[in-house]
């Protein structure tokens, strides 16, 4: 991926990550999906950047909200 695609993909991840928490109150599953879009977007980034603790964390907790979101949606 190109410099700049990565740069936008990290900006989008982090306001994500910005809106999340105030979306818990409202809705649980925007905050799911907030969750879920931060760590995907984030991961090429931090992958780029050789910061291997923060693709594991993004890899462990986007699988961890992505089996929130599936529990939530079966779930109704």
């Amino acid at each position: 991926m190109k410099e700049g695609t990565l740069k936008v993909m990290g900006y989008i991840g982090t306001a994500c990550f910005l809106v999340m928490p105030y979306t818990l109150s409202y809705s649980y599953g925007l905050f799911l999906v907030f969750a879920v879009s931060g760590n995907v977007l984030l991961l090429p980034q931090v992958y780029k950047a050789k910061a291997y603790n923060l693709v594991a964390l993004n890899i462990i907790g986007g699988f961890g909200y992505t089996i929130n979101a599936i529990n939530l949606l079966f779930s109704w």
